[in-house]
Protein backbone atom coordinates (compact mmCIF):
# COMPACT_ATOMS: atom_id res chain seq x y z
CA UNK A 1 0.00 0.00 0.00
CA UNK A 2 1.15 3.49 -0.83
CA UNK A 3 1.01 6.20 1.81
CA UNK A 4 -0.85 9.25 0.53
CA UNK A 5 1.10 12.04 2.23
CA UNK A 6 0.73 14.52 -0.62
CA UNK A 7 -2.53 15.55 -2.18
CA UNK A 8 -3.00 13.72 -5.43
CA UNK A 9 -6.14 12.61 -7.12
CA UNK A 10 -7.00 9.01 -6.36
CA UNK A 11 -10.04 6.86 -5.72
CA UNK A 12 -10.14 5.34 -2.25
CA UNK A 13 -11.33 1.77 -2.65
CA UNK A 14 -13.43 -0.31 -0.29
CA UNK A 15 -10.40 -2.21 1.05
CA UNK A 16 -8.31 0.86 1.94
CA UNK A 17 -6.35 1.12 5.18
CA UNK A 18 -6.68 4.29 7.24
CA UNK A 19 -2.90 4.30 7.70
CA UNK A 20 -2.45 4.78 3.95
CA UNK A 21 -4.24 8.12 4.29
CA UNK A 22 -2.72 9.79 7.36
CA UNK A 23 -4.81 12.95 7.03
CA UNK A 24 -7.99 10.87 7.35
CA UNK A 25 -6.60 8.69 10.11
CA UNK A 26 -5.57 11.79 12.06
CA UNK A 27 -9.17 13.02 12.09
CA UNK A 28 -10.19 9.80 13.81
CA UNK A 29 -7.23 9.83 16.20
CA UNK A 30 -8.02 13.45 17.14
CA UNK A 31 -11.56 12.40 18.08
CA UNK A 32 -10.75 9.09 19.78
CA UNK A 33 -11.35 10.30 23.35
CA UNK A 34 -14.76 11.74 22.44
CA UNK A 35 -15.70 8.54 20.60
CA UNK A 36 -14.68 6.43 23.59
CA UNK A 37 -16.61 8.64 26.04
CA UNK A 38 -19.77 8.55 23.93
CA UNK A 39 -19.57 4.80 23.33
CA UNK A 40 -19.12 4.22 27.06
CA UNK A 41 -21.57 6.73 28.52
CA UNK A 42 -24.10 7.48 25.79
CA UNK A 43 -24.18 4.34 23.71
CA UNK A 44 -26.69 4.49 20.84
CA UNK A 45 -27.78 7.98 21.86
CA UNK A 46 -28.66 10.89 19.60
CA UNK A 47 -25.41 12.53 20.72
CA UNK A 48 -23.40 9.54 19.53
CA UNK A 49 -25.32 9.42 16.26
CA UNK A 50 -24.64 13.13 15.65
CA UNK A 51 -20.98 12.66 16.51
CA UNK A 52 -20.66 9.74 14.07
CA UNK A 53 -22.31 11.80 11.33
CA UNK A 54 -19.90 14.66 12.07
CA UNK A 55 -16.94 12.30 11.63
CA UNK A 56 -18.31 11.11 8.28
CA UNK A 57 -18.52 14.72 7.11
CA UNK A 58 -15.03 15.54 8.37
CA UNK A 59 -13.58 12.52 6.55
CA UNK A 60 -15.44 13.39 3.34
CA UNK A 61 -14.33 17.04 3.45
CA UNK A 62 -10.70 16.17 4.11
CA UNK A 63 -10.67 13.61 1.31
CA UNK A 64 -12.26 16.14 -1.05
CA UNK A 65 -9.77 18.84 -0.10
CA UNK A 66 -6.93 16.49 -1.09
CA UNK A 67 -8.48 15.32 -4.34
CA UNK A 68 -9.26 11.88 -2.94
CA UNK A 69 -12.55 10.32 -3.95
CA UNK A 70 -14.26 7.79 -1.71
CA UNK A 71 -15.37 5.25 -4.29
CA UNK A 72 -19.06 6.13 -4.77
CA UNK A 73 -19.85 2.52 -5.72
CA UNK A 74 -18.74 1.37 -2.27
CA UNK A 75 -18.99 4.33 0.11
CA UNK A 76 -22.27 5.81 1.17
CA UNK A 77 -22.50 7.46 4.59
CA UNK A 78 -23.45 4.19 6.29
CA UNK A 79 -20.42 2.39 4.91
CA UNK A 80 -18.09 5.20 6.00
CA UNK A 81 -19.63 5.12 9.50
CA UNK A 82 -19.06 1.35 9.59
CA UNK A 83 -15.40 1.80 8.65
CA UNK A 84 -15.00 4.52 11.30
CA UNK A 85 -16.62 2.30 13.94
CA UNK A 86 -14.28 -0.58 13.00
CA UNK A 87 -11.28 1.76 13.30
CA UNK A 88 -12.23 2.75 16.84
CA UNK A 89 -13.28 -0.76 17.87
CA UNK A 90 -9.91 -2.13 16.80
CA UNK A 91 -7.98 0.60 18.62
CA UNK A 92 -10.00 0.16 21.82
CA UNK A 93 -9.59 -3.65 21.77
CA UNK A 94 -5.85 -3.36 21.15
CA UNK A 95 -5.52 -0.97 24.09
CA UNK A 96 -7.03 -3.49 26.53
Amino acid sequence: NVRRENPGSCVISESFNWGDFPALENILRDHMREYYDLSTNKRQSKAQQNFNNKLVELVRKEADSRGWILDPENFDSKKIRDRIRCFFKTRIQNAK
